[in-house]
Formats: C-alpha cells, sequence, structure tokens
C-alpha cells in the first residue's frame, strides 16, 4: 500500500498516518535511503520473542563518501556509538537507536507530534512503560555517507535541536528514583555529549591558565593544542580535495560539537524543525 501525504509535513507525520493503516504485532521502519542485508529484518524481529523488549534497532554501516573527510568522520563516530549500544544493551536498555533499521511493538506505538524525533522520543516512550530497548547488530543498514561538511553539519543541528525538544518532553525519564541506571545513561549519553561543545573549550582554557600548576595541565593544554591543529589541517584538506582519517576525524569532532552549540542555542530560542531537505550521500 502507498500512503501519500499531502502537505509535506515529516517523517513524524508520516509515520502517525502509516500506523494507522498498519496491520500486524510490529511496526518496523526505514528511512528512504535504507538499504538492508538479506537476513537484517530476521535479525531484527527475533528479539520479541523476550516478552520484556519493546524496541529494537540495527546497526548502521556506513559506505560510500568517497573517501571524503565526512566520510571518515561518520564511519568513525558510529564505530564509538556500536561500542556504546552494545554495552547499553548488556546493561539494561540502549538510549539511541538507529532510525533506518527498527522495529516496536504495535500496542507500544505512541502517536507522536509533527515536531518530535521518532527515534528517540518513541524508544524513550518505551522504556517508560517498562520495556527494554536493545540493539541488534546483526540486523545490518547500509547507507552512504554524507560527502561534504556543510550537508554533515545542516544534519547534525538538525538532530541535535530535535533531541534536546525529545529529552525535554520526556524529562520524567532523567528521575533516578523512577527510572534507576537509565537516567544516568540518558544524562551521560544525550546531555553531556550535546552539552560538550560548551566543556571542551573551556577545560582547554582552564589548562592554559593552569600552566605552571603542574605537568598534567601542561601535557592536557598541549594535547588539546594538537587536536584543534589536526582539525584545522582537516578543515584545510577538506578546502583542497584531500582527506585523511589522521586530520579528518579531529575535524569532525570539532564540526558535531560547533553543530550541538547552534542547537542549544535554538533550543533556547524555541525554534523547531519538524520538515526537512533529505540527506544525499
Amino acid at each position: 500500500m502507498l500512503l501519500r501525504q499531502e502537505p509535506r509535513r515529516g517523517k513524524t507525520a508520516a509515520l502517525n498516518l502509516a500506523a494507522e493503516q498498519a496491520t500486524g504485532h510490529l511496526f518496523v521502519f526505514a528511512d528512504a535511503n535504507s538499504m538492508y542485508a538479506p537476513e537484517a529484518l530476521r535479525m531484527l524481529v527475533r528479539n520479541f520473542s523476550d516478552p520484556r523488549i519493546g524496541y529494537a534497532t540495527g546497526r548502521l554501516v556506513y559506505g560510500g563518501g568517497d573517501g571524503s573527510g565526512v566520510g571518515f568522520g561518520c564511519k568513525a563516530y558510529m564505530a564509538y556509538e556500536d561500542l556504546l549500544r552494545r554495552s547499553e544493551t548488556r546493561l539494561g536498555s540502549i538510549v539511541g537507536v538507529n532510525g533506518g533499521v527498527d522495529a516496536v511493538r504495535r500496542d507500544l506505538f505512541l502517536r507522536m507530534r509533527d515536531d518530535q524525533l521518532p527515534d528517540f522520543v518513541l524508544p524513550l516512550h518505551v522504556v517508560e512503560c517498562g520495556y527494554r530497548v536493545i540493539y541488534e547488530p546483526d540486523a545490518i543498514l547500509y547507507e552512504d555517507t554524507l560527502t561534504t561538511s556543510r550537508a554533515e553539519y545542516q544534519m547534525r543541528v538538525r538532530v541535535a535541536l530535535r533531541a534536546w525538544w525529545a529529552m525535554a518532553d520526556m524529562r520524567a525519564l532523567f528521575n533516578p528514583r523512577r527510572h534507576g541506571v537509565f537516567s544516568l545513561q540518558l544524562f551521560s549519553h544525550k546531555v553531556l555529549r550535546y552539552a560538550a561543545f560548551a566543556a571542551v573549550p573551556a577545560a582547554y582554557l582552564a589548562a592554559a591558565a593552569l600552566w605552571g600548576a603542574g605537568t598534567v595541565y601542561q601535557v592536557s593544554w598541549l594535547a588539546g593544542s594538537v587536536v584543534f591543529v589536526m582539525a584545522a589541517a582537516g578543515w584545510l584538506a577538506e578546502r583542497k580535495g584531500y582527506s585523511s582519517s589522521l586530520v579528518s576525524i579531529p575535524y569532525y569532532f570539532v564540526l558535531i560539537n560547533v553543530a550541538a552549540g547552534q542547537a542549544l542555542v535554538k533550543f533556547a530560542a524555541g525554534q523547531k524543525q519538524a520538515v526537512w531537505t533529505p540527506r544525499l550521500g
């Protein structure tokens, strides 16, 4: 069945529309650029034999990128996310999901506002309902990375902005008395990550100010200086059409943190975003 949404209202509204027409006990989600591995669907839904699991997400494997600096950064970032999600699954529930390859029990689906981020709000709702959200690394999704820092930056601003609104909407989950260790995971994985844009330069400047107080501050400042110089080299390399993981990954680190800073400014100003131009490989 093909459903057409008129006027265009974004992914969240489309999911709400599709959920009204869908049948079955599980909803499986994909993005327009999602390319599932042959066994991905079976690997994903097998987890629901456990009645404690309400939501499952798969593993995103980036390809393409044409050897661009952004491509190196995306792949490194996703490798880090993969490690976190494996660990969080062993602990109980994961905090973030891959919206291009995930599934939820029908009776746990939440009709969301158009501006809400379904990849974040829906799994948090499932945790709030007392079910687990888990990571299935054998359910593999292939996507091409973005190829320009501008496109990646815009995408990261949008995702971070919608994540801040999601955390505001689901703020009850930050109560450790009700949600235990998951509230600490949520704070660490999301709040601290999106606030790192302020902490990193503050720590760097503090190390500089304390240069004479000990070796640890001198080493910290020198290490930070190396990272920033390499990030600048990554920026310059991209402008010249070159790329190397040695300088591209520090550049990507700076890029996503600056994007997080702009997102927080937009959040504080009350801005929301429901519709965007789809990401291009």
